[in-house]
């Protein structure tokens, strides 16, 4: 199943144009480009590679760091904030592939680097 970005920006932009937003805001809107996933061989075949590649590896890295910080109950951390620390590491580590590894050999897919939070 593919989604159409295109439909939904063009949903935001006619809702600011309903609700009168600023003129700015308008203008923004409608200069903004949308990100279309995999409209490419290349970013299907480079977003198969990547989960291949990256999956297990993130997944074993998560796991491992979970296990390791069996202290940081002792210490006042929470499930949250030991679960934030895992997803945070695997991002990190999934996107520091992406930079410095995959950009170079397949592109980056329509994202230079990793998204701001």
């Amino acid at each position: 199943m593919v989604v159409r970005c295109d439909r939904y920006v063009d949903l935001i932009r006619e809702g600011a144009l309903e609700w009168n937003l600023d003129a700015d805001w308008q203008r923004r809107l409608a200069a903004e480009d949308f990100f279309e996933p995999f409209s490419t061989a290349e970013q299907r075949m480079g977003a198969l590679v990547t989960l291949g590649a990256v999956l297990p590896v993130t997944v074993t890295a998560g796991l491992s760091q979970a296990m390791t910080m069996g202290g940081d109950a002792a210490e006042g951390v929470s499930v949250q904030q030991r679960g934030e620390r895992v997803f945070d590491a695997m991002t990190d580590f999934t996107w520091g592939l992406h930079d410095g590894l995959w950009r170079s050999v397949l592109g980056d897919g329509g994202s230079a680097t990793k998204p701001p939070l």
